[in-house]
């Protein structure tokens, strides 16, 4: 489990793109709370999704991301149409697709 986040020097910053369980949430917390870590990037957490409760909402300096483990050759495309298509959806003012649910977390 990564957990020297004290021995950090502020201008330094971390990534967890991997498995949330190596990582120790509540010392990353602590050292961007204290201003020992410059940032972090996490894209995966021991919990997902993320509770409402979680420190990491309130951190300084932390980027949340989705995860996604991998992407296919027409993943940019697929990307494309589903935009389009809220465009679309958007500029006919009739209910988008996909949009995010904050109370559930994402």
């Amino acid at each position: 489990m990564l957990h020297d986040w004290p021995n950090c020097l502020q201008e330094r910053s971390s990534g967890n793109f991997g498995r949330g369980s190596i990582l120790d949430e509540g010392a990353l917390a602590d050292a961007l709370e204290q201003g020992r870590l410059g940032g972090a990037v996490i894209d995966v957490t021991r919990d997902e999704p993320l509770p409402a409760g979680h420190r990491f909402w309130a951190c300084p300096n932390i980027i949340l991301t989705q995860h996604s483990g991998g992407g296919t050759t027409d993943e940019l495309d697929r990307k494309i149409d589903v935009f389009l298509a809220n465009l679309a959806r958007f500029r006919a003012g009739t209910p988008l697709e996909g949009i995010v649910d904050f109370s559930r977390g994402y």
